[in-house]
């Protein structure tokens, strides 16, 4: 699905940068993005680009990533985890 954005910047870094979304203020801007993103949802280049992209960058994968980054830090801070283990900020 095309997407337009205002320029925030997790989103025009990656996804602006890599032609994925359309970024644009103002309104005309915004508009004229919009048209332009609707013409490459028709595109099978553009949608095979985003396809490969979001396959890798998912948020399931980006949430995995995370949760592995948070265990190891607990594991090399107090030890492996049990099934019971529970994390505790501040710790």
């Amino acid at each position: 699905c095309p997407v337009v954005s205002t320029s925030i910047t997790d989103v025009v870094t990656p996804y602006g940068e890599m032609g994925l979304v359309r970024i644009a203020d103002g309104a005309s801007d915004f508009a004229a993005a919009l048209d332009e993103a609707l013409r490459d949802s028709e595109s099978d280049v553009w949608n095979s680009k985003v396809d490969r992209f979001l396959a890798g960058n998912s948020w399931d994968v980006t949430w995995t990533s995370m949760r592995e980054l948070v265990e190891q830090s607990v594991r090399d801070r107090h030890g492996p985890l049990t099934k019971n283990s529970q994390l505790s900020v501040g710790r």
